[in-house]
Parts: structure tokens; C-alpha cells; sequence
């Protein structure tokens, strides 16, 4: 059976996408760091996993369900982080209600999901600017770059989107919009 590759994310209006794709295109440009352009700016709720296409529309159906019990609610990116020399970050500040829909998802798809898929407990919300291949010995020049930055924005999360990968990136496959 063919498997997709998909993940679970939150992407934000365009106006802020748009920052932050302009955030991923200075390491590009800069620090070739490329990896991060090949898929929107966005929060994962759930990392890449692989599906069958033949249950697909369970998995689109469970999404769609649970995201019915959900209300749209805001989202404050505030300032960089890293992880350690491996990824750099938007930050995004400690939500309850996100963590709630994390959580809720990840149970959703249980059954779905191969029981060879790594542990999807642990979550983390960022938007990623540079991650993969960085070079460790330009780590240092690039968080020196976004350290001292500020950047702070509020957006209004209305929707889930299941992303897949092809042809080397990311497009959105389907959109989940909150309530009824």
C-alpha cells in the first residue's frame, strides 16, 4: 500500500507568514540554510507520520471530528528561542487551549497511526526558521542574528491544517476550521 507523509499544523494569517518567510529566507540566503522553505510557517501539532491513502478519509473524518468540539482562539508568537545548535525558532507562548487541541488530536489519531510511529507525546509549540541543515559552526552567527530581535504577534487560530509532502515540500491538503 502507498503511504503519504503528513503532519499536523497551525499556519498562520498571511501578513505573519510572510514575516517569517522573510525570517527563513535570510538564513537561506545568508547561512544556507534552505531546508526550513520547503513548508509554510507553522506550529506542529503532530510531526510527519506516514498514512495509507486507503485511510485517508478516516483520518480526514477523526481531524474533522474533533475539531467541530474546538472554538477559535488567539495565539501569541513572542521573541526566538533554539534548540540547542540544531534549530532555530519563533517562539510561541505557553497556551492551555493549544495544548488542550495537541493533545485531543494526538488521541483522535491513535488508531490510525502505524505502531511503529515514534512517541508523538511530546509537544513543543515554535514556528521553525532554520532547522536541519545548519551548520554548526554558523549556529552561533545565526542565534546572534535573531537573539537581540524582537518580534511580537497576536493571530486568531480558526483552523487545523494537514499538510503532505510532495515533490520535496509541503502543501496544505485539507483545512479543519473550528466549530460547527
Amino acid at each position: 500500500m502507498l503511504k503519504n507523509l503528513y503532519f499536523l499544523g497551525i499556519i498562520p494569517p498571511v501578513e505573519i507568514a510572510s514575516e517569517i518567510t522573510l525570517m527563513k529566507q535570510f538564513c537561506a540566503d545568508n547561512f544556507n540554510c534552505r531546508h526550513a522553505l520547503n513548508a509554510p510557517p507553522h506550529i506542529t501539532l503532530l510531526p510527519p507520520f506516514r498514512v495509507e491513502t486507503t485511510v485517508l478519509h478516516k483520518l480526514d473524518a477523526l481531524l474533522a471530528q474533533t475539531t467541530k468540539s474546538f472554538a477559535p482562539f488567539f495565539i501569541e508568537l513572542n521573541g526566538f528561542d533554539h534548540f540547542s545548535n540544531r534549530v532555530v525558532f519563533v517562539s510561541v507562548e505557553n497556551n492551555k487551549y493549544l495544548n488542550n487541541i495537541q493533545l485531543h488530536c494526538a488521541k483522535a489519531i491513535t488508531g490510525i497511526l502505524p505502531q511503529d510511529e515514534p512517541d508523538k507525546a511530546r509537544f513543543h509549540a515554535h514556528v521553525t526558521i532554520a532547522f536541519k541543515d545548519i551548520d554548526p559552526q554558523k549556529f552561533e552567527s545565526i542565534w546572534n542574528h535573531f537573539e537581540r530581535k524582537s518580534f511580537n504577534r497576536m493571530f486568531q487560530c480558526n483552523a487545523l491544517f494537514l499538510l503532505n509532502y510532495k515533490s520535496g515540500n509541503w502543501e496544505i491538503s485539507k483545512t479543519f476550521k473550528f466549530g460547527k
